[in-house]
């Protein structure tokens, strides 16, 4: 009987035990602000402790050491990073991070350097620089492994890291400039008062009112010079030196609070005003650092682009009107083609043309985007740039001597060579006078990460060009 009793208490007492409470539902994961953190950079990390030794404050945000063998190494943080930057750049993987490495061989009074990126932001990035060696392989060879050392601490406790010290300064040259003229920068890139650098540490932290003028010149201020003689001067109770070059003066001194030199540089007449203005603000409170993030650097598997459609990658620069094309059907013969042209359907139909053509000449597929006016394309390698467009309307009035004959595909051509680039102007039909309807500009690029002024003469990818032309005209 108390067994069956027993049982009888157990059984009500599972009865009027309550349901476990639901879990609760996981909070939502808040997407990174890259800026903020590349804000926190800028303010709080001193460029020289990713140096591998102690090295010399150039600017604010930028750190020199001199190595070995002469060549030097130079760290800058928050340096300025777009699309055009990295779209020639080969991108790796190190420590988890995005990082892009360019180089610039010899090239006239250009030093051969190795430039390596890690962004912090689709604006910022750490730049690494290594120059004044005799080969960019070499300068590259001593980068990398600094770079991993970068990567490896920029992934590690960054409060840390930027603990035990106060920024020398945490000021950019935009941000004084633009408070004391009253024009507070819109975005990180400064607009109409922007850094006139992008990815080059070797250069002071520089920045121009470039979109109006002052006193009849332009109005540029320098965080990170070298002395220079002048007459003595006072920049509210800061000794300075002014040199008057015809109408544009520079005045430099050492503002209070920070250890390089600034420069203000633009026409006589009430430049010392501003120049006291900046002083004082130098001299006051420096800006917050924000809370430390818990890392920094762009993981390799996500974007460090800005909010671009991602078919406009196919241009250094981007249009403003740029998106992905729509594949269209493709009439069949040329004069079906020319006639399809002439709709609003036409430069989708251009760019189906030339994604097919790439795809035909190369055995890979390419990347090709729409703009208002023609369709840009690219093969996968990135090792040639097209522009591509149908022109109905076209017609060829006279020819040129100065530009070849050619044939393409059976069809009448005129070439415009330009040593890297050649515009193919070719006739839709067999008949000269229609030379100019089908146009196609193709440019060899050099190789991906070559960071020379111009790009080389390259027979064989230009010779690639033209049977990407061939494969166009085939369709017709």
């Amino acid at each position: 009987m108390r067994a069956w009793s027993l049982l009888l208490l157990l059984a009500l007492a599972a009865c009027s035990t309550a349901p476990p409470a639901p879990s609760p539902a996981p909070a939502p994961v808040k997407p990174v602000n890259w800026e903020e953190q590349a804000d926190w950079a800028v303010r709080a990390l001193d460029p020289c402790v990713l140096l591998p030794s102690p090295g010399t404050l150039t600017s604010p945000h930028a750190c020199e050491l001199t190595l070995d063998h002469g060549q030097t190494m130079t760290v800058e943080v928050g340096g300025g990073f777009n699309h055009f930057a990295r779209y020639r750049s080969q991108l790796y993987e190190e420590n988890g991070l995005r990082v892009y490495l360019s180089y610039q061989p010899a090239a006239g009074y250009t030093p051969v350097n190795c430039r390596l990126a890690v962004p912090l932001a689709p604006t910022r990035a750490v730049w690494l620089t290594v120059s004044g060696g005799a080969d960019y392989r070499r300068e590259c060879d001593i980068a990398r492994p600094t770079m991993r050392s970068i990567t490896a601490k920029l992934r590690g406790d960054v409060a840390a890291l930027a603990a035990g010290h106060e920024p020398r300064t945490r000021w950019r040259a935009c941000e004084p400039l633009a408070r004391v003229l009253g024009r507070a920068p819109a975005d990180p890139t400064m607009d109409a008062i922007r850094d006139t650098r992008v990815g080059d540490p070797s250069q002071a932290d520089d920045c121009e009112w470039g979109d109006y003028r002052f006193a009849g010149r332009r109005l540029t201020f320098t965080l990170g010079t070298v002395p220079e003689e002048g007459a003595p001067v006072r920049v509210g109770t800061v000794p300075a030196r002014l040199t008057d070059y015809q109408g544009t003066c520079v005045l430099i001194w050492a503002p209070t609070g920070t250890t390089p030199l600034a420069t203000l540089r633009g026409g006589c007449a009430g430049l010392t005003d501003v120049a006291t203005k900046i002083q004082t603000l130098l001299g006051g409170p420096p800006p917050p650092v924000p809370p430390a993030p818990a890392g920094l650097g762009i993981p390799r598997d996500q974007s460090d682009e800005p909010a671009i459609d991602p078919a406009c990658l196919v241009s250094a620069v981007p249009p403003a009107d740029c998106r992905a094309h729509k594949q269209l059907p493709v009439p069949a013969g040329g004069v079906a083609i020319l006639k399809a042209a002439a709709t609003p359907d036409g430069v989708d139909l251009a760019c189906t043309l030339l994604a097919d053509a790439i795809r035909s000449a190369t055995g890979r597929d390419g990347q090709v985007a729409y703009t208002g006016l023609q369709c840009l394309g690219t093969t996968a390698d990135r090792n040639l740039d097209f522009r591509f467009k149908l022109d109905p309307a076209s017609n060829l009035s006279r020819w040129d001597p100065r530009n070849p004959r050619i044939t393409v595909a059976g069809f009448p051509a005129m070439t415009v060579d330009l040593g890297t680039a050649r515009m193919l102007l070719v006739s839709d039909t067999h008949d000269e006078q229609g030379i100019g309807r089908v146009h196609l500009e193709t440019s060899t690029t050099a190789p991906l990460g070559e960071a020379t002024p111009e790009r080389p003469t390259d027979p064989a990818r230009l010779a690639l060009g033209d049977r990407v032309a061939a494969a166009l005209l085939a369709r017709f």
